[in-house]
This record gives structure tokens, C-alpha cells and sequence, in this order.
């Protein structure tokens, strides 16, 4: 939860139930600037107070930024969405006069924590219309052990998955590595 951020962001492609490409960048509270890649909607199934049944919260407009280390939920944002964060309980609440408690909220030093049920690996990029794919489930993880071993080449990729366990990876078609901001500016 973050009363800073304008806007809910997601660092990990998996969580998308549906995204578009998205070419902007935004201004961390570092001042630096990082790149917006995509834009969807992301389901979050919330553990709700009282061991009452999960409540799914849909988040729109998310952005996905691989670069971003957390994944952030827009107090703003969900207020756009008649939904109020009350740290006093601390719930999400529906706004009106019933004010029923959503999903509960852990608070760990001074960090407010969603409780979300993680979704089984199998649930992920289901419902995703393969038209709006950024880069194919392959390809994003291969981009991901690309960054992992330091943005080394393909060939270097394709030697730690033959020598090392663990890279369960499987890549004999491609060709060429995905599109790196990081090394086309590295080359500059």
C-alpha cells in the first residue's frame, strides 16, 4: 500500500490478467526516472477480516515496470475506485454508509502490507489475449536471466542452463536475445 504513488504498479509480468504495450516513463521519489512498459488489469484475491471468504480486488490501469523492486497498490488510485484505506482498523473499506471491511491489512514497521493470496503459477497468463502480449512468456524469462547473469549474451545464457541446475529454461528456437534498454544504452 502507497499513499505517495498516483498509481498501482507491478513489477511482475505473471500478475497481468490483461496488458497493453505502454511506451512512458514516470518520476520515482528518488527523481529518477523509470520506464513504463505496459499498462492492464491485475485480479488480487485479499484475505478479509474474520476468516470470512477471500474478496477479489481488481486493480485497472496498473503499470508494469520491471525495474520497480516492489510492487505498489495506489491509495489514491483505489479511492478513484470508492475504495478508502483506514489505517486505524486497518481495512480496505467500500465507501457509503456500510463501509463493509474488503480485505485486511498487515502493518509491518511502518509499511501497510495487502494481504493477497498468491495465485497459483498455473493461474497465471490465462486470460491474457495473446494480442497483447509484450514479449511471450519465453521471452520475458529469458530477458529476466539475461538481467540475472549480468545482461550477458544468449550464448552465455544457453551455457549456465547446460551447466547449472536450477535454469529451468528451454530455448533451442530463439534466436536473439529480447529488446535490453539497459545494454542499448550501455552501447551508446
Amino acid at each position: 500500500m502507497d499513499s505517495g504513488s498516483r498509481n498501482h504498479i507491478s513489477n511482475s509480468f505473471e500478475s497481468f490478467d490483461s496488458i497493453k504495450p505502454f511506451d512512458e516513463s514516470i518520476r520515482a521519489a528518488n527523481r529518477s526516472s523509470i520506464k513504463i512498459v505496459g499498462q492492464g488489469s491485475v485480479s488480487l484475491l485479499c484475505k478479509q477480516p474474520n476468516g470470512a471468504s477471500p474478496f477479489l480486488l481488481q486493480l485497472k490501469n496498473v503499470y508494469f515496470i520491471p525495474e520497480c523492486t516492489v510492487n505498489l497498490v495506489s491509495t489514491s488510485q483505489l479511492g478513484q475506485d470508492c475504495i478508502a484505506f483506514d489505517s486505524e482498523v486497518p481495512y480496505l473499506k467500500a465507501f457509503g454508509s456500510t463501509k463493509k471491511a474488503l480485505c485486511s491489512i498487515s502493518q509491518i514497521n511502518r509499511h501497510y502490507i495487502l494481504n493477497a493470496i498468491p495465485r497459483p503459477r498455473s493461474a497465471f497468463m490465462e486470460s491474457i489475449d495473446p494480442n497483447y502480449l509484450i514479449l511471450s512468456p519465453l521471452e520475458h524469462s529469458l530477458l529476466l536471466w539475461h538481467r540475472r547473469l549480468g545482461h550477458t549474451s544468449l550464448e552465455k545464457i544457453r551455457q549456465a542452463i547446460r551447466t547449472t541446475e536450477g535454469i529451468d529454461l528451454n530455448i533451442p528456437t530463439i534466436k536473439k536475445l529480447p529488446f535490453c534498454e539497459v545494454c542499448a544504452f550501455g552501447k551508446l
